[in-house]
């Protein structure tokens, strides 16, 4: 995720970032918001 932002944002591309969260433990969504906290996507779906 960190290299995706880092690409968008270089070439002023807004960053969207889909949780498919019907896959996902409540465990890994808490960890996944973790991480867009720290890398800053423009959007979080």
């Amino acid at each position: 995720m960190q290299e995706m932002v880092a690409v968008c944002h270089e070439h002023n591309i807004p960053c969207k970032v889909i949780f498919e969260n019907c896959y996902l433990t409540k465990d890994e969504i808490k960890k996944l918001a973790e991480i867009a906290k720290e890398v800053k996507p423009d959007f979080i779906d």
